[in-house]
């Protein structure tokens, strides 16, 4: 999000990321400290929980429920994979002339060794592979900014911030900001229920603390 956030909304936009991310850490909070209220324990040990779960239990409506569920699942589970497959494809193939369509059978077979371990291998993954990421991530921000340091007083001019005007700015940093870190769009929650937390609002503070640092710190 937030390479093409600064590409199509010039350096301005960042500034807007991090306003959305204050506001959805608020979001993140709620959302995944209702999901530990409202989880149910699940068959063979552990939790499971979210949006769907509080909609149908607080609401009482499941017929939204099962909109929610059913909106969720094809976003998550083709949407939002499809566009992040898309960009490596594109970038190994831009990088190191990678054929798209293996780079994408590649992906899709990491991915189902992670998976079909089901929640307690997902987690233990993520929960190695995330702060090497960002890790990466943050270095090779640094390495890009050393080796172009002479241009990097070009983002602070008056000109280049308002250069891609205010409104695309504005719509820019909001929209990549949400997609950065995903607070208050209700996929979080149901990761979030699934933790045994002595207390739902623990479990809505870390969530909190996450969206500060992935769009904050990190972007």
């Amino acid at each position: 999000g937030i390479a093409i956030a600064v590409a199509t909304g010039g350096p301005g936009a960042v500034f807007w990321m991090w306003v959305i991310a204050t506001i959805g850490a608020a979001s993140g909070f709620v959302e995944s400290t209702l999901a530990q209220i409202y989880k149910a324990p699940r068959n063979g040990g552990g939790f499971v929980g979210g949006p769907a779960y509080y909609i149908g239990n607080v609401i009482g409506s499941s017929f939204f429920a099962s909109v929610f569920a059913v909106l969720l699942a094809v976003t998550y589970g083709l949407i939002f994979n499809s566009v992040q497959a898309n960009t490596i494809s594109l970038s190994m193939q831009t990088s190191f002339g990678f054929d798209t369509q293996m780079t994408g059978l590649a992906i899709a077979g990491f991915t189902a060794l992670v998976i079909f371990g089901g929640l307690t291998r997902i987690a233990k993954v993520v929960g190695v592979m995330v702060p090497v990421m960002a890790g990466a991530y943050i270095l090779v921000a640094l390495a890009v900014t050393a080796l172009n340091i002479t241009m990097v007083r070009c983002a602070f001019d008056f000109d280049a911030v308002l250069g891609a005007g205010f409104g695309m700015a504005l719509m820019t940093g909001i929209k990549r900001g949400l997609f950065s870190n995903e607070a208050g769009m209700g996929a979080v929650p149901n990761a979030a229920a699934t933790a045994d937390a002595t207390h739902p609002a623990k479990q809505g503070l870390v969530q909190a603390l996450g969206v500060y640092f992935d769009t904050l710190v990190v972007c």
